[in-house]
């Protein structure tokens, strides 16, 4: 993945993969505070997979250019209406000089979109696979996406769609490829 892939992203699917990738990192997002602003997501309160306590919270945006101070104080806001002392903001490019000083100020983590495609490539291999699926999701495509036929980045096979018993992954389905000695599992999203 890289940095002119996620430029070409709108704003939905940059959010689903920035839910993705906190899921990958073993948390879990819920809405919380819907935005008004069309360039930037609803903030969302991230839990820990392991208890409901609430420890911080994440908003993207796809503004062009530099993300500008006003953005990451109106951010800055919400995660005092939250009652939280940390939280993230993803771009898909990067941010203003003073944005960055003021997060410095506000512990509110900047994630540009340069150290955003460094931390998923630092991922493991399964969890990039998935992303990257996320991130060729393109506008148009994302209602099919789901059960479009899906071929197997590790041997090319047509995928099958499976329903799991026990409910492992979010949404108790995945894609999984048929042949044997690959077996590569891509979760549906």
């Amino acid at each position: 993945m890289d940095t002119d892939l996620l430029k070409d992203l709108n704003l939905k699917i940059f959010n689903k993969l920035c839910a993705s990738f906190f899921d990958q990192m073993g948390f879990r997002a819920s809405k919380a505070v819907a935005s008004k602003d069309p360039e930037r997501s609803d903030i969302s309160i991230l839990y820990s997979k392991n208890n409901d306590k609430p420890f911080s919270i994440f908003q993207c945006s796809i503004r062009p250019g530099s993300t500008p101070a006003e953005s990451i104080k109106n951010f800055k806001a919400a995660m005092s209406g939250a009652d939280l002392s940390s939280g993230y903001f993803l771009t898909t490019t990067e941010f203003s000089e003073i944005a960055k000083d003021f997060a410095k100020e506000n512990a509110i983590n900047l994630i540009d979109g340069e150290k955003l495609i460094e931390l998923v490539n630092n991922m493991p291999k399964t969890s990039q696979n998935l992303l990257f699926e996320i991130a060729m999701t393109k506008g148009e495509a994302e209602e099919n996406h789901k059960t479009d036929a899906h071929y197997c980045p590790k041997c090319n096979s047509k995928m099958e769609l499976k329903v799991s018993a026990e409910e492992k992954y979010k949404t108790g389905k995945y894609w999984q490829c048929p042949t044997l000695e690959c077996g590569h599992i891509i979760a549906f999203i």
